[in-house]
């Protein structure tokens, strides 16, 4: 990811709609599935600036991240969170978590694969994932490469890097539903003018409009942890056991 991407998120992402929303789905999703216990250690794989691991720290969890930007880990230092800048290297043998999150984070990755298999090895017996991608090839645009994406998934592409990892899938839904049209309108129009100036943005839109696109997102957030599953949206969304 551009620093310049990562500079807008640490900026806007405490209140951006999408990034606000985002969060709010990883934290309906740990309560339904009972995800949280006692001092549970909490994983952030491509924490970004550290803002979901503010606010799972609040909720009294042990947390840590890993990012390899050092814009970041810098970002993240100033809120006084555990953040390393290399994926995996740095963690003993001994060392497993409870919960890892790897929201928006595998298609940054070439070998997703292997790294599925690596957060594997590093989750307690029983573990859980939490896992974020953006689906959907058709949905390609100057976003995904300005975020410097391997791809975008389909569903039956990620089932089966999951399984072969060795986790167990308890929950999938699609997410952002209720935006898909619109988002995939203005990715189209992006790729059909080949202009970045139509594509997405980190900003802010004006308070009034962030506090409607948030409560959209958020009213889907509640549907999908009261078990709804969507048939379409812009990514997929999925709870995963560790069974080997």
């Amino acid at each position: 990811m551009e620093d310049c991407e990562i500079a807008i998120m640490g900026k806007q992402e405490k209140n951006h709609w999408w990034f606000k929303a985002k969060r709010r789905l990883i934290l309906f999703l740990i309560d339904k599935y009972s995800l949280k216990k006692n001092k549970s250690k909490v994983l952030d794989v491509g924490c970004g600036t550290g803002q979901l691991l503010c606010e799972l720290k609040t909720e009294g969890y042990s947390v840590c991240g890993v990012d390899v930007s050092k814009t970041a880990v810098d970002y993240c230092a100033k809120k006084s969170i555990c953040v390393s800048n290399t994926y995996f290297q740095n963690f003993s043998p001994n060392q497993i978590f409870d919960l890892i999150v790897a929201s928006d984070f595998l298609e940054h990755v070439k070998n997703d694969a292997n790294t599925l298999k690596k957060i594997n090895k590093l989750l307690d017996i029983q573990g859980h994932l939490i896992l974020t991608v953006p689906f959907h090839n058709f949905l390609w645009s100057y976003h995904d490469e300005s975020l410097h994406h391997f791809r975008r998934y389909s569903h039956k592409d990620i089932m089966g890097k999951l399984k072969k990892a060795g986790f167990k899938v308890k929950m999938f839904s699609h997410w952002n539903f209720f935006l898909f049209t619109p988002v995939f309108l203005f990715r189209l129009l992006s790729n059909i003018l080949k202009s970045k100036h139509f594509s997405d943005t980190n900003d802010i839109p004006p308070q009034f409009i962030n506090s409607i696109l948030y409560n959209v997102l958020n009213f889907e957030n509640y549907l999908i942890s009261k078990g709804i599953q969507f048939p379409i949206g812009v990514s997929g969304v999925f709870v995963c056991e560790k069974i080997k």
